[in-house]
């Protein structure tokens, strides 16, 4: 397991970049979260952002697999908001 940065209220973190693409986003929410402007272009049209968006849970799910080091230790940042 990777070694975890210890963060101070205030301060952040900056994790490597990964890109998340359309299929995946709608595989995942297929099989987790099947909801229409999740899968499904014509409802989503009609939906509050005009568009197919990916699922929050996709987002949580693999913030949850960077913490944990799957993508990377974290960098700490001195920065403080």
């Amino acid at each position: 397991m990777a070694e975890r940065a210890a963060l101070n209220v205030g301060e952040s973190v900056t994790s490597r970049s990964a890109r998340l693409t359309r299929e995946a986003a709608i595989g995942f929410a297929q099989e987790f979260d099947p909801q229409p402007m999740h899968i499904n272009d014509a409802a989503a049209q009609d939906g509050f952002f005009g568009k197919l968006v990916a699922s929050g849970w996709h987002a949580l799910r693999r913030s949850k697999c960077w913490s944990s080091g799957r993508f990377g230790p974290p960098v700490k940042t001195a920065q403080k908001y």
